[in-house]
């Protein structure tokens, strides 16, 4: 999981770092991703490790709700899939199949 948010790029095109405000939220992203993670591998989620770490880093990017006062970083299908080094279909389908149901069992 870590390799594949290692290989996202999110700095945006005019910075050559990162922000302190994007560092955080990468930090927050990276430790619901982790949770997100461990509940797909108890539940057996996806038979494939990369795919399921894909797949439970686009729900922390995607499910998770920062505070007001930062801004939300989103990831694409398409970015995923580049930086997990998997096809888009395949961790679109993976994650619509398996996870979307699984991250409204988790989250209610």
């Amino acid at each position: 999981m870590d390799d594949i948010l290692s290989r996202l790029d999110l700095a945006p095109p005019t910075s050559k770092s990162p922000s302190e405000e994007i560092r955080y939220e990468l930090k927050t992203v990276r430790e619901q991703s982790l949770r997100i993670l461990s509940l797909a591998n108890d539940h057996k989620l996806v038979s494939n490790p990369r795919s399921r770490a894909a797949c439970s880093l686009y729900a922390a990017f995607n499910g998770t709700k920062f505070g007001a006062r930062r801004r939300t970083l989103r990831v694409s299908f398409s970015k995923i899939a580049q930086a997990s080094n998997l096809a888009e279909y395949t961790v679109r389908d993976n994650y619509e199949r398996w996870f979307s149901g699984f991250m409204l069992e988790i989250s209610t």
